[in-house]
């Protein structure tokens, strides 16, 4: 049984405001995160009763997903190595009892044997970790019986074959690429649905920064207003260059 509507709505109101005290990318991931998921909710009505998801880190969005979403299990994975702490989320998520939510390691470059596949396989900001993610994506492919969400970094190709910035995005991040362009997400991802950018320059850059200038209790009286100015990065364009925007998502339908 799943926990009252009383119970989730007060779930989700601390998981919110949780997302926004971490002062990084987390809350707006978030926000990209729900918008693709609704986007196929909405499209496809009752489809998606499972979510794999792969590089859960920490899993705080993603138990705030499951809070909204309590028809729909979502299995949170990371690989054996990943240095991210759960506990403290696990222990949220006993506190409100949020039940459609399970944990497990995957290797998403190895991820024998396939005893199960999922509506929707998920990633958030992995694959540009991933030397080989053709490989991933592949694995991707044959975990979902469906839907594909993947959220990466932006960048010009022009950076990914300078060898100067390669080494940067090694150096700051452990990126393997800057970035990802519609063309190097084609190639991973042929059957894609939806496009769009995040992270915009005018929106998402400057408030995660405006979160990073506030005290946590100003986060709190503040969440509704951040709540809803967060949505502002939401926007129906693709960025050409990364002066405009960080981030690229896409969902695609698996053949």
């Amino acid at each position: 049984m799943h926990s009252s509507k009383p119970s989730l709505r007060r779930a989700r109101n601390h998981l919110s405001i949780k997302l926004l005290q971490r002062k990084t990318w987390n809350y707006l991931r978030y926000i990209h995160a729900k918008t693709a998921l609704n986007s196929l909710l909405g499209r496809y009505p009752g489809a998606i009763k499972t979510v794999l998801v792969v590089g859960c880190g920490t899993g705080l969005a993603e138990l705030l997903l499951a809070a909204e979403n309590p028809d729909i299990h979502f299995t949170l994975t990371d690989h054996e190595a990943a240095s991210h702490k759960t506990d403290g989320v696990k222990r949220l998520q006993q506190k409100f009892n949020i039940n459609n939510i399970s944990w497990s390691q995957l290797n998403i470059l190895n991820p024998e044997p396939i005893t199960s596949k999922y509506d929707l396989v998920y990633s958030i900001e992995v694959l540009e970790h991933i030397e080989d993610d053709q490989r991933a994506a592949r694995n991707m492919h044959r975990l979902s019986d469906q839907f594909i969400f993947c959220l990466v970094p932006f960048a010009e190709e022009s950076r990914n074959t300078n060898p100067t910035e390669r080494r940067k995005a090694w150096n700051r991040n452990e990126h393997y690429v800057c970035g990802y362009n519609i063309e190097r997400l084609i190639k991973l991802f042929p059957s894609i649905t939806n496009i769009k950018g995040c992270y915009w320059r005018e929106y998402g850059f400057k408030f995660r920064q405006k979160l990073t200038e506030l005290s946590n209790e100003e986060i709190k009286e503040q969440s509704r207003s951040l709540q809803q100015e967060a949505t502002e990065d939401i926007i129906d364009e693709i960025p050409s260059l990364t002066s405009e925007a960080q981030g690229l998502w896409i969902t695609a339908k698996n053949k």
